[in-house]
């Protein structure tokens, strides 16, 4: 009876290649080496990025073992290829007959999967609990549902009314169960994110320093909408005011007044002088629009940052 010889170091390899251009082929025969060597299953590692590939390269394995314990010449083959210890289909035959019994000790798989198990040996010193495992997908959409109903179902009513409220930014079409669920993604993202030992992390600035009661913010919006209105605008060589500049002011002032700062800021006038540029359809703009559109868009960013402020806390 043949018997193999004791675990033979194999020199150390490094292999780039492109895809289709045979690295699994090689690393199949890099592992029949290693087993036909005498190392035991359990001292081998394969890994990769998807379950995927590691399914690729241990039919692989088992596939050439196979061949070669009935046809001679997939014998020779490996012989030349993986360990001069497969030049015979006896040899073949003994470590398939090996690696099969002890197949659940080959470790070929992906990288997760390597991680989580050593993860899983070591839960005391990690400080996680005996058993514990990563959810998959339908698991994860579970508990969240049933999170988000614990925390419905032990709300205040009028509170958790009011948090919706500033979480939606008023819109109130959506169920909230509905409403809350689709946040979660971006909540938990978020969270994981926190800097642990902030005070009041659901309570950024926003880079904004200066904070207006909402009161404020309208009045200092109305009149900023009454100047801009009040404003002479370019003319024509005939003496005509500008069609362009005219449009544009006559957009402008209205979504001044109504702060609905991405209309007066995304185009027209405001637009450029947002940009850095000082011209508007040919025409240089005067100061007094670029001097009133930068207080625009300083009271558009403190007006945004309180309605984000108060969503990031109904957030958290």
């Amino acid at each position: 009876m043949n018997t193999l010889p004791g675990p033979q170091a194999l020199p150390r390899e490094l292999v780039l290649a492109s895809a289709g251009s045979g690295k699994t082929y090689h690393l199949s025969s890099r592992i029949l080496g290693l087993l036909a060597g005498g190392a035991p299953p359990g001292e081998v590692l394969a890994t990769t990025f998807t379950r995927k590939a590691a399914g690729e390269i241990l039919e692989r394995v088992l596939m050439r073992l196979a061949e070669g314990a009935s046809d001679p010449e997939k014998a020779k083959e490996l012989g030349r290829t993986a360990h001069e210890n497969l030049a015979e289909p006896i040899e073949c035959r003994q470590l398939l007959a090996r690696l099969l019994s002890e197949l659940h000790q080959l470790n070929v798989g992906t990288l997760d999967a390597f991680f989580v198990r050593l993860a899983q040996s070591f839960f005391q010193e990690l400080g996680l609990s005996p058993g514990w495992t990563i959810a998959d997908e339908p698991t994860e959409k579970r508990l969240r549902t049933e999170a988000v109903q614990d925390v419905l179902s032990g709300a205040d009513r009028a509170e958790m009314v009011e948090l919706l409220r500033m979480l939606t930014r008023g819109d109130a079409d959506r169920r909230v169960h509905t409403a809350i669920l689709e946040h979660v993604d971006t909540l938990l993202s978020i969270h994981r994110q926190l800097d642990p030992r902030a005070v009041d992390p659901w309570s950024p600035g926003f880079g904004v320093t200066e904070r207006l009661p909402g009161h404020e913010i309208e009045a200092k919006s109305t009149e900023l909408a009454a100047r801009l209105s009040q404003f002479d605008i370019p003319t024509t060589k005939t003496g005509n005011p500008r069609k362009a500049w005219e449009k544009a002011r006559d957009r402008a002032f209205p979504a001044i007044a109504a702060r609905d700062w991405e209309t007066a800021l995304k185009g027209g006038v405001g637009a450029k002088v947002v940009q850095g540029e000082d011209q508007f359809d040919g025409e240089h703009i005067p100061p007094e629009f670029v001097d009133l559109f930068h207080e625009v868009r300083s009271l558009a960013r403190i007006d945004l940052a309180r309605e984000f402020r108060r969503e990031s806390q109904a957030m958290g």
